[in-house]
């Protein structure tokens, strides 16, 4: 549940990074009774996170109100916008943003009727958790056999 100090925090800025992630963790974790108000809140965080150069607060920010959008009936503007995130998110390497996104967009093809497509999306933060621990795997097998190369001389 938010804090509702957060939420009546005056003005679109917010000093830091660390204050706005924190916002932004609790306006993502809300269900709250005012779905506007969390996105015009969100809206304001989105632009001081764009006066900041902080693009993925920025991109956290529009999903949140993508999130309310979908929830609001308004499905063809929520999903672009899911999209538009996630395919940021993959050309960044963000991975709690592509996490966030698949999440979104699965519970929308859900409410849509579309099972396939929820399995789809919400397989894919699993699929990114097993391609990290190959990679860490894989990482930790090359430097195995660059011990075992160098204890063979």
């Amino acid at each position: 549940m938010v804090d509702s100090t957060v939420l009546a925090a005056p003005g679109p800025s917010c000093p830091d990074a660390d204050a706005r992630g924190a916002e932004l963790d609790q306006l993502e974790d809300w269900i709250g009774l005012d779905p506007q108000g969390r996105a015009a809140r969100a809206a304001e965080l989105e632009l001081a996170a764009t006066h900041a150069g902080d693009l993925p607060a920025q991109m956290r920010a529009r999903l949140i109100q993508a999130d309310v959008a979908e929830r609001g009936g308004d499905l063809k503007a929520a999903v672009a916008v899911m999209w538009q995130v996630n395919e940021w998110a993959h050309t960044h390497g963000h991975r709690y943003l592509i996490a966030r996104s698949h999440l979104l967009l699965g519970r929308t093809y859900r409410n849509m009727g579309d099972v396939a497509a929820l399995l789809e999306h919400a397989s894919q933060p699993t699929l990114l958790a097993l391609a990290d621990t190959q990679l860490y795997e894989a990482k930790r097998a090359g430097r195995n056999l660059v011990r075992l190369a160098v204890a063979g001389r």
